[in-house]
């Protein structure tokens, strides 16, 4: 679930920052949005902010449970009952795992509503910025068309009549006509 969010993260930054990191893990990645969201409040609305302060503490979270240390560990098989992490007591059961995956699955969910969104307000930039050197040069203009997070992947299991499809929808084309 992880790699999917993260994936999420890497286009918005992309897009939003300029940065094409590719080893930024999660957590730092919303982080970094989360300054650049103090510069531009319009792009990365309170709604958004929140979500990714909650990608921020789910990433936390993540990280306790993956670098936990089993303390009764069994040497044959690998199972154990009891885990720690930097001298407290975790729960690592199932339960608390599926929990935290869960919460992956719903923060996936609204990034890509918010990427939706985002991208949104990144063409319609694009665009009033395109009508500006349109009319400044007196030429047409093809601003650059985002669409952030909407390509989807669909495994065997998943796809329609058990086979795996990928969706890539592709940006409209848009013309910016200088004035007549």
């Amino acid at each position: 679930m992880d790699g999917a969010l993260n994936n999420l993260f890497r286009e918005l930054l992309a897009e939003i920052t300029g940065k094409n990191d590719a080893n930024l893990p999660t957590g730092l990645a919303a982080q970094e949005l989360l300054k650049h969201a103090k510069r531009d409040t319009a792009l990365l609305t309170p709604d958004v902010r929140d979500w990714l302060k909650r990608v921020d503490k789910a990433a936390q979270d993540r990280n306790t449970i993956m670098h936990a240390t089993a303390k009764d560990q069994c040497v044959i098989c690998g199972n154990a009952t009891q885990f720690e992490h930097k001298g407290k007591p975790l729960d690592r059961s199932a339960l608390a795992v599926a929990a935290v995956s869960a919460e992956f699955k719903e923060l996936i969910d609204d990034g890509v509503r918010h990427a939706r969104d985002i991208s949104n307000a990144l063409n319609m930039r694009a665009q009033e910025d395109a009508a500006q050197v349109a009319a400044a040069t007196g030429t047409v203009q093809a601003p650059k068309q985002v669409l952030i997070g909407q390509t989807v992947h669909r495994c065997r299991d998943c796809g329609p009549s058990g086979t795996p499809i990928m969706i890539v929808p592709l940006p409209a084309a848009v013309a910016v006509l200088p004035p007549a």
